[in-house]
């Protein structure tokens, strides 16, 4: 492997007389932690974050004696405004060591090492700038192929950080529950199964409305959100609510005792199995008593990759912790280009403190996909009848229109076992 291969090619770069207000743009702008400075089309030297943070107050003598003779509270205001309108030529590190494209990349990986550098620049023989290549690139280049994206569980315990935010801004809890008690009805013994039960906000929503529910989750994130939710409970509804973490849905479902009156898998869960999500369906219908309900709740992936551009969600809600924070969630689905029968899903969660937009992270995972043909002919053959249609958008009821291939973000299954 060689540098060429996996470097950033005709990256950015700055003149000497440039700003470090210019810098520091790129570094936000970018994502990126040093920036290239060139002179007369030469590699001239590096920037980094560091070197400007370092000649923010030169010393920790300078840092204290700024604040311990001066009586004015904005100096390091006033210090940052005059840093940021000179000139990068006197912070810039012009001894840089310099490699070839042709470098074998271990080697480039040694270089780093050794000199404790984090980016190198890419040069050609006349020493014009061609790319820079950094440890993370190297990482990813030699680990990326074998590590694509997290497994379920491990999306899942990334994802339990932040899936609550989006949730309760739709009242996805409250309409979705209500949807499903107005469907299945209640009685005094009535018990439902949720599957994939996320952070538990399903099953908190349906107890309050005097179902016995059990939740299972194979994210141990997930389910630690849950139990918190599960502790603010009354003892009368806490005694309602069983939530369970394993290691398999397959494994869970056998160990359940007595059947139940409807199984739910909500927010795509089913889908987020891609391995055994036939096998975890047939389970469930062992699990239902006669008469009771499979409720499939399932991305719309048609209207996903057609109609949207396989954009999934775009949503902005504000933080629980600060009135001046918001988060960005962003899903999009990428078809496989070896396997018809899945999708990645990628979510990319931006923040902002009011005035720039910057990455807190991104992940992904692999999905099954799931048509309204697939999933009806694989309830046919596990002996589900009945089963029917319908569609809503995101912060809709569940059961109020037929399904439309081009106007629903989501498809909603329910079948009745005879």
């Amino acid at each position: 492997m060689k540098v060429h291969e996996f470097m950033q090619k005709d990256p950015v770069a700055l003149k000497p007389e440039s700003t470090v207000r210019e810098a520091v743009r790129l570094f936000y702008n970018l994502g990126i932690s040093s920036v290239l400075v060139e002179k007369d089309k030469k590699l001239y030297g590096i920037l980094t974050e560091q070197d400007i943070l370092q000649n923010m107050f030169p010393s920790i003598q300078d840092f204290v004696e700024s604040f311990v003779s001066s009586s004015r509270a904005d100096i390091f205001s006033e210090n940052l405004q005059e840093l940021l309108g000179q000139q990068i030529e006197k912070y810039v590190e012009t001894s840089v060591k310099s490699i070839s494209e042709n470098m074998p990349l271990m080697r480039a990986q040694s270089l780093m090492l050794v000199n404790r550098f984090s980016h190198l620049p890419v040069v050609n023989d006349s020493n014009e700038i061609v790319g820079v290549i950094s440890k993370g690139d190297i990482f990813r280049a030699l680990v990326g192929s074998e590590i694509p994206y997290d497994n379920e569980e491990e999306y899942h315990d990334w994802l339990a950080y932040h899936f609550d935010l989006v949730q309760n801004k739709r009242k996805k809890y409250s309409i979705e529950s209500e949807s499903i008690a107005k469907l299945i009805g209640l009685e005094k013994k009535t018990r439902i199964l949720d599957i994939g039960c996320g952070t538990g906000g399903h099953d908190i929503a349906l107890v309050e409305k005097g179902y016995t529910v059990v939740g299972l989750d194979k994210s141990l994130r997930m389910h630690k959100e849950s139990i918190q939710k599960w502790n603010k409970l009354s003892q009368l509804r806490k005694d309602k609510l069983t939530l369970i973490k394993g290691s398999t849905y397959k494994t869970m479902l056998v160990e359940q005792k007595g059947l139940f009156n409807a199984v739910i898998f909500l927010g795509n869960a089913l889908a987020h199995n891609p391995e055994n999500y036939k096998e975890n369906l047939k389970y469930a219908a062992k699990a239902l008593d006669v008469g009771g309900k499979v409720i499939l709740q399932l991305v719309n992936f048609e209207k996903v990759l057609t109609t949207q551009r396989r954009l999934q969600d775009f949503n902005i809600t504000g933080s629980r912790f600060s009135k001046n924070r918001e988060y960005l969630f962003i899903e999009f689905y990428d078809p496989s280009r070896t396997n018809k029968n899945l999708l990645t899903l990628n979510m990319a969660v931006l923040k902002t403190n009011g005035r720039r937009w910057m990455q807190s992270s991104i992940n992904s995972t692999p999905i099954a996909y799931i048509t309204k043909e697939s999933i009806t002919a694989l309830l046919n053959s596990i002996g589900l009848t009945s089963i029917k249609h319908f569609g809503s958008n995101h912060g809709e009821p569940l059961f109020d229109q037929p399904f439309d291939i081009h106007k629903h973000d989501w498809l909603t299954v329910v079948a009745t076992k005879k």
